[in-house]
C-alpha cells in the first residue's frame, strides 16, 4: 500500500499533481496518466498528452508512456511488468505499488544524480576535447594542403622560369662567343696595323733625316693621318664590344642572383625536385666559370693604344 508518508513525499515532490487517498481507492486511467506524465516530467522528458483521447494517436502515446514507464521500473525491480491493460484499467493495489517503486526510485535518482553527472561529464568533456582536437586537425590539413597546392604552383613557375632562364644565359653565352670571334680578329687589325705604323714612322723617321720632296713628305703623312683614323675607328669598335660584354656580364650576375633564389627556395621544394635543382645550378655555374674567360679575351692592351695613338 501506498502508505502516508509516501503520500506526503510525492505531494511536497509534485506540486503540480498532488495524490488524494480517494485517488488510489478508485484508480481511473485519466488520474494515473496524469500522475504518470508528471513524473517523467521530473527527468526532463517533454511529454504531453493529446487534446482528443479517443483517436489512433491518443493510442500511440499510451503505448509509448506504459514502455517508459516499464523501463523506468524494471530499474528498480526488473520482474516488475507494467502493462497497457494497467493504464486503462488500474487497480488500487498495483498502482500503488507502482508509486512506491517509482517514488523510490526519484529519491535514488536524486540522491546520486550529481555524482552521476560528475561521472558522466569527465568522458563528456574528453569527447569535446577530443572533437575540438579532430576540428583543429582538420583546418590543420585543410591548411597545409592549400599549402602544397600553393607550393606545387611556385614549383611550376620556379621551373618555367629556371627553363626560361638556362635558354637565355645559353643565348648570351653564343653571343659572347660570337663577339669573342670578332674582338680576336680586331686584335690581329690593331696588332698588324700598330707593327705598320711603327714602320711608318721608322720610315717618316729616316726621311726627315734626308731632303726629300714636299710630295713625299705629304704622302707619309697623309698615309700616317689614315692610319690614325682607322685605328680610332677600332678603338671605338673596341669600346663598343667591351660595352656589350658588359651588359653581358650584368646579365650573367642577375641569372647567379636568381641561382641564389632558387636554391634558397629548394630548401622547401618536395625530395625528388632537389637533385634536378641541383643538377640546373650546375650547369649555371659552368656557364659562369666561362664567362670570365671571354672577358678576359675582350681585354686589350691599353699600351698598345696608348701607343698607337702617341704615333
Amino acid at each position: 500500500m501506498f502508505k502516508k508518508e509516501n503520500m506526503d513525499s510525492w505531494n511536497a515532490v509534485f506540486t503540480e499533481c498532488q495524490l488524494r487517498s480517494s485517488d488510489l481507492s478508485k484508480p481511473t486511467e485519466g488520474f494515473l496518466t496524469g500522475v504518470l506524465v508528471a513524473y517523467l516530467k521530473r527527468f526532463g522528458y517533454k511529454i504531453e498528452p493529446p487534446i482528443t483521447m479517443e483517436n489512433n494517436e491518443y493510442h500511440l502515446f499510451r503505448i509509448k508512456l506504459v514502455k517508459q514507464i516499464d523501463h523506468m521500473l524494471k530499474i528498480s525491480n526488473e520482474s516488475y511488468v507494467f502493462t497497457y491493460y494497467d493504464l486503462i484499467r488500474p487497480t488500487p493495489k498495483k498502482t500503488s505499488q507502482m508509486l512506491c517503486i517509482l517514488l523510490n526510485y526519484l529519491f535514488y535518482y536524486n540522491m546520486y544524480k550529481e555524482e552521476v553527472f560528475k561521472m558522466v561529464g569527465k568522458p563528456l568533456n574528453e569527447l569535446q576535447d577530443l572533437k575540438t582536437r579532430v576540428e583543429k586537425t582538420r583546418c590543420e590539413n585543410e591548411r597545409r594542403q592549400k599549402e602544397n597546392v600553393e607550393l606545387k604552383q611556385s614549383i611550376k613557375k620556379l621551373n618555367e622560369r629556371l627553363s626560361a632562364s638556362r635558354e637565355e644565359l645559353k643565348t648570351y653565352v653564343e653571343k659572347i662567343e660570337a663577339k669573342k670571334g670578332d674582338i680576336g680578329k680586331l686584335e690581329r687589325e690593331i696588332e698588324e696595323l700598330t707593327e705598320k705604323q711603327k714602320q711608318l714612322q721608322g720610315e717618316k723617321n729616316r726621311l726627315l733625316k734626308q731632303v726629300v720632296s714636299n710630295d713625299e713628305f705629304q704622302e707619309l703623312g697623309k698615309q700616317i693621318q689614315q692610319l690614325e683614323n682607322k685605328l680610332a675607328t677600332l678603338a671605338k669598335e673596341q669600346g663598343h664590344m667591351e660595352s656589350v660584354l658588359s651588359k653581358r656580364n650584368e646579365d650573367i650576375k642577375k641569372l647567379q642572383q636568381q641561382s641564389a633564389e632558387l636554391e634558397e627556395l629548394s630548401k622547401v621544394f618536395p625530395k625528388d625536385l632537389l637533385t634536378q635543382l641541383e643538377n640546373s645550378d650546375k650547369q649555371l655555374k659552368n656557364l659562369q666559370r666561362e664567362a670570365p674567360f671571354a672577358e678576359s679575351k675582350n681585354k686589350l692592351s691599353n699600351k698598345d693604344i696608348k701607343e698607337l695613338k702617341e704615333a
